[in-house]
């Protein structure tokens, strides 16, 4: 995998909110650091808005509570994310579920002890799911 910009990846850091045109509609998102923490730590999430011939993804990843390589985790989770559904065959619920075990994989390989939350939903038809 390639440290290449992913369309539709935001990292927490430089976004403002996100609002992104969608086949189907609009999706706006806003991130903010956990309340109580310092200011000088990072936000570690990152944000993906991922439109397919099929439907949309929109997930975000949380890197772990000050961990090391923990806003990098986040990243690379949904890079890698990205990286399956679209390029990989199949419904994009079978993508979607390949790319949760490619970015669990993908953080392991870090090898830094680092670690993220993943949550995704699927756009389709109207629907969320």
């Amino acid at each position: 995998m390639s440290d290449g910009d992913v369309p539709g990846l935001v990292r927490a850091n430089e976004a403002g909110p996100v609002l992104a045109s969608l086949s189907g509609g609009s999706a706006c998102w806003l991130t903010r650091r956990c309340p109580g923490r310092p200011e000088e730590r990072q936000n570690e999430d990152a944000l993906l808005i991922l439109e397919t011939p099929d439907g949309a993804v929109l997930a975000v990843a949380d890197g772990a509570g000050g961990q090391p390589g923990s806003e990098r985790a986040a990243e690379v989770a949904l890079q890698a994310v990205a990286n399956v559904i679209g390029g990989q065959e199949g419904t994009l619920r079978e993508r979607i579920l390949a790319g949760v075990e490619a970015a669990n994989r993908a953080v392991r390989e870090l090898r830094v002890g680092a670690g993220a939350t993943l949550a995704l939903v699927q756009v389709e038809a109207g629907h969320l799911r």
